[in-house]
């Protein structure tokens, strides 16, 4: 996970830029910008959400095997 964080700080550096950008430069261009950023974004997407899908399953799994790991308590033992 940590290799997205460049991608996600140079998005953010590419709209700062833009809030930043004087307001003569052309609509047209400006949502080139966007419709970059926009594409950027969305290839960051569908990247994460196959991961994201992922560790849910393995943290599905680990908490399964963890509980059927466990000894049932039996009410003997609470007593002693």
């Amino acid at each position: 996970m940590d290799d997205y964080f460049p991608i996600v700080y140079e998005i953010e550096d590419k709209l700062n830029e833009i809030e930043s950008r004087d307001a003569k430069k052309s609509i047209a261009l400006l949502m080139n910008d966007v419709f970059d950023i926009r594409s950027d974004l969305l290839k960051l997407r569908k990247t994460i959400l196959p991961m994201r899908d992922l560790l849910y399953q393995l943290l599905i799994l680990n908490v399964y095997i963890y509980l059927r790991s466990r000894k049932p308590i039996s009410m003997t033992s609470m007593i002693t």
